[in-house]
């Protein structure tokens, strides 16, 4: 699976790593960035040196590969999105308009997700998860856990189709 666009809501930097030789872009949820409307920072990675280096949001137009991680990472400094008052912060912007790149916005239009090791029984996930995917076509759920009735809710509204295999078993299958 080769995606141009990838949301990690993990806080590490695995997917970072795997990334670390190819260029990509990388999109970092932050709250509360003192006197700036964006919720986040965009970087390009200079594969050469091994570096992030912040950059404008017009570099996400020709980018062949993006990656947004809204609830923010280790690499290449440490921020996070993690107490009650940072989701807060960050869902208020994110429902105005502020938590993701204009180019975003457009891309993420009719597009289907694929879902993996994603639970969304938290109201916090299923929220980030709805703001991220506006406008989505639906897509896929892999699980082979029964979903809580908030879960099978949020499935039936974004007309995303469950799979039932573990993760393990799909990675297999498909990767």
């Amino acid at each position: 699976m080769l995606p141009r666009y990838i949301i990690d809501t993990n806080r590490d930097s695995k997917l970072q790593e795997l990334l670390a030789y190819e260029p990509h872009c990388l999109i970092i949820g932050k709250s509360r960035i003192t006197a700036e409307k964006n919720r986040y920072e965009t970087y390009e990675y200079d594969v050469e040196n091994k570096k992030y280096f912040l950059v404008e949001d017009d570099v996400l137009d020709d980018a062949k590969k993006i990656l947004f991680k809204p609830m923010g990472s280790t690499l290449p400094e440490p921020t996070f999105v993690i107490s009650d008052a940072d989701y807060v912060d960050w869902l208020t912007e994110a429902m105005g308009g502020f938590a993701l790149p204009p180019v975003l916005k457009s891309y993420r239009k009719t597009k289907k997700y694929l879902f993996l090791g994603t639970s969304f029984d938290r109201d916090t996930d299923r929220m980030v998860a709805n703001e991220l995917t506006l406008d989505l076509e639906g897509g896929y759920v892999i699980t082979n856990k029964e979903l809580s009735k908030k879960e099978k809710k949020f499935v039936e509204k974004h007309h995303l189709e469950v799979i039932p295999l573990s993760l393990e078993a799909f990675i297999e299958e498909f990767i």
